[in-house]
């Protein structure tokens, strides 16, 4: 886990279920059943207690209490909080941007629209 300490969990790695409990991470050797009845095998299939079954991707994670997140999941969860700190850094800053962002795109379309007029007066 490139000495950043890990959740609690299970998780997809190099197409392996790896199983971090106290701080210590391992393959799992044999199929685990969580805690909410929710099994997982070796490979990274996930059946819940309903008998829901799904496959486990690279980077997916499985909670010991049994909730799957993937890992796109994850990376969105992880913008977020990364904006929330920017807006906390830089208070309306973002604002700013996008109106900059929006008054230069009219000016783009204010000289597309010249542009145009002009060819057209220029082809009579």
């Amino acid at each position: 886990m490139n000495g950043v300490m890990a959740k609690d969990g299970l998780t997809m790695q190099d197409g392996r279920v790896v199983l971090t409990e106290l701080g210590l991470t391992a393959p799992i050797q044999q199929d685990k059943r969580l805690l909410n009845g929710t099994l997982i095998t070796t490979k990274g299939q996930v059946t819940n207690v309903e008998g829901v079954t799904s496959q486990m991707a690279e980077g997916d994670y499985v909670s010991l209490t049994g909730r799957l997140t993937s890992k796109r999941e994850m990376v969105e969860a992880d913008s977020v909080r990364k904006l929330v700190s920017y807006d906390l850094k830089h208070p309306g800053k973002r604002k700013e941007l996008e109106k900059a962002r929006e008054k230069a795109e009219k000016e783009r379309e204010k000289v597309a629209k010249e542009a145009a007029k002009a060819k057209a007066k220029a082809g009579r």
